[in-house]
């Protein structure tokens, strides 16, 4: 079942790749939370989206809001990555994709693989340097974006239509009812 704005946000519980807990329930009692799902660790789109993710930190915290973002991978991988990058946000890996069934977040079809928009975002993310890495998630995975209040609500909801439409934070702060 996809999530609509108003609707109770699932809690869940899982650990960062820092090895601190995240519980939502614990989160939202100080701030709203938007949580980035990613496709995985390996994929230039998502690489290309943690250096625009970690460029854009301060806008989340400026607008009280806690940045969680979920890609498959390894916590031992996404550490090195981490590391290399400089990366400082908060990250979940979640190789059971516990999460991403939580929170409905599913792959496409082979058709969403061949988006234009897709195609154009990919040559972006080479062309800037993200090449791509282990192949250790689902190809097919798309993104997506929520907000959770502190009344455990979304107040924002995106679910990606194609591999490369991770919402920008501009638009996802614009839209924010938190």
């Amino acid at each position: 079942m996809a999530y609509t704005i108003d609707t109770l946000a699932p809690d869940f519980s899982a650990t960062l790749v820092n090895g601190e807990a995240a519980q939502l329930t614990e989160m939202i009692k100080t701030q709203s939370v938007c949580v980035i799902f990613l496709r995985f660790l390996g994929c230039p789109l998502t690489r290309l989206r943690l250096a625009e993710l970690e460029k854009e930190i301060e806008k989340y915290e400026i607008n009280e809001l806690k940045l969680i973002v979920v890609f498959e991978s390894t916590v031992a991988r996404t550490e090195k990555y981490m590391t290399r990058k400089g990366l400082t946000m908060d990250i979940i890996v979640d190789e059971q994709r516990k999460l991403y069934d939580l929170f409905d977040v599913q792959p496409g079809g082979l058709k969403t693989m061949l988006n234009p928009n897709m195609l154009k975002k990919a040559g972006e993310a080479t062309i800037k340097g993200h090449m791509h890495g282990a192949f250790e998630g689902n190809e097919l995975q798309l993104p997506a974006a929520f907000i959770i209040n502190k009344e455990q609500k979304f107040s924002y909801v995106n679910y990606g239509e194609h591999p490369a439409d991770a919402v920008a934070t501009d638009s996802i702060l614009l839209n924010m009812t938190a």
